[in-house]
C-alpha cells in the first residue's frame, strides 16, 4: 500500500488550524467531509478511491470511508471531539492530518524501489520478506516504511515511499520458518537477514536513494534461505521397520529446463505393497539423495520442492502415470534420475 508522510508535502492544505469536529445540536451527529486531491503539473485533480481513516477517543473503532470520483469522503454521526485522519492509496505518500470540516487535502505520488533476490548462484528466491527502511542521522535506527514478500520469480517491489534515502532488507521472516517443511530430524533454522547488494549487516548496506514520484529499479540481493538444520537435541530416530534389506535406492533431482541441480526438495519413498511406510529425506546441494537397507519390494517415489511441480518418478506431467521402482532379491543398488 502507498504510504504517505505528512511532513513532506509542499502543497497546502486549506483547513485552518487544529481544532474539535463542527458538532450538531444532537449528540452522535457530528460529520467530517472533505476531498482529497493530487497536483499534475499546475492541475489539481481528484484522487478517486483513497482509503480514509478516521481514529479519536470518541470511537471504539477506526472509522473507514473511500472517496468518490470526485476525492470526496463523507463520514457521519461521530461524536463530538477532536480526530485524526490517515489517508491512503497504493502509489501515494500516506498522508495524515488532524480532521478538519470541508478541508482539502493533497497528497504526492510515491516512489518505489524493485529487483530480485536470489541465492549465491543466481536462483531466484520466493517468498522472502524484502523492507525498505529509511536511514536516520546520527546513528539512529532506521525505520521501517514498506513491506512486501518475493514472488515466484524472486521479484519484489516496495512501492508508496516517501523521498529519502533507504537500506533495502531481505529476511526468512517468522512466516517464512512456519510454512518450512521439515523432514523427521530436522529443526526450524533461525532468522537470517541480507542487506543491498549482498552483505549480512546494516552497517556495510548501500543506501538507496527515492526522490517523489521515481521508480529505482534493479536494486538486486543476494542472499542465502535459511534451510532447516539437523535438530542435535532431538532423540535418535527408531530403526526403520523395514530397514532389513540390502538394496538401495539413490539418485539425483534435477530441473527439467535448465538440467541445474534441484536442492533441499523433499523426497518421499513409499512402498506400494504392505506397510505404507513414509520415509523422507531431502537432496544435498547436488541434488543427490540416497535411501539404504531397502526389501525387495515395489516402490514408488516422488518429489516436492518450492516453485516446481510435485511429481512421482518417471512423471513428466502430473496428469501422467508415474513408474514404480522394482527391488528384486537380488538386487543391490537402483538409480534414479
Amino acid at each position: 500500500m502507498r504510504a504517505v508522510w505528512f511532513g513532506i508535502l509542499t502543497a497546502t492544505v486549506t483547513f485552518s488550524a487544529v481544532g474539535p469536529v463542527a458538532q450538531s445540536s444532537a449528540a452522535g451527529t457530528a460529520t467530517i467531509a472533505g476531498r482529497i486531491v493530487t497536483m499534475t503539473g499546475t492541475e489539481q485533480r481528484p484522487v478517486r478511491r483513497a482509503k480514509v481513516t478516521v481514529t479519536g477517543r470518541g470511537l471504539a473503532a477506526p472509522r473507514v470511508v473511500d472517496t468518490d470520483i470526485r476525492g470526496v469522503y463523507h463520514i457521519e454521526r461521530l461524536p463530538a471531539g477532536e480526530y485524526r485522519m490517515t489517508i491512503e492509496k497504493p502509489g501515494f505518500v500516506k498522508l495524515e492530518a488532524d480532521a478538519q470540516p470541508d478541508a482539502t487535502l493533497t497528497m504526492v505520488r510515491g516512489g518505489a524501489i524493485e529487483g530480485i533476490v536470489t541465492d549465491a548462484a543466481g536462483d531466484p528466491i520466493w517468498n522472502i520478506a524484502v523492507t525498505a527502511l529509511r536511514a536516520a542521522g546520527d546513528g539512529a535506527k532506521p525505520t521501517t516504511i514498506a513491506h512486501t514478500r518475493t514472488d515466484d520469480l524472486g521479484r519484489y517491489r516496495l512501492h508508496s515511499l516517501p523521498d529519502g534515502d533507504y537500506f533495502v532488507e531481505a529476511a526468512t521472516d517468522g512466516r517464512f520458518l512456519a510454512s518450512m517443511f521439515l523432514v523427521p530430524g530436522e529443526k526450524r533454522p533461525e532468522v537470517n537477514r541480507s542487506y543491498h547488494p549482498a552483505t549480512g549487516t546494516l552497517a556495510e548496506a548501500k543506501a538507496v536513494h527515492v526522490a517523489q514520484g521515481q521508480d529505482r529499479r534493479a536494486v538486486d540481493l543476494t542472499f542465502t534461505p535459511a534451510v532447516p538444520v539437523r535438530d542435535p537435541v532431538a532423540p535418535p530416530a527408531p530403526p526403520r521397520p523395514d530397514a532389513t534389506g540390502t538394496a538401495r535406492i539413490a539418485g539425483r533431482l534435477m530441473d527439467g529446463t535448465s538440467g541445474r541441480p534441484i536442492r533441499n526438495a523433499q523426497i518421499l519413498l513409499l512402498p506400494v505393497e504392505g506397510q505404507r511406510l513414509t520415509n523422507w529425506t531431502r537432496t544435498d546441494a547436488q541434488g543427490r539423495f540416497e535411501y539404504t537397507a531397502l526389501q525387495a519390494r515395489r516402490y514408488t517415489l516422488r518429489a516436492q520442492a518450492d516453485r516446481f511441480l510435485s511429481l512421482e518418478f518417471g512423471q513428466t506431467r502430473p496428469d501422467q502415470t508415474g513408474t514404480q521402482i522394482h527391488v528384486d532379491q537380488a538386487a543391490r543398488s537402483s538409480k534414479v534420475r
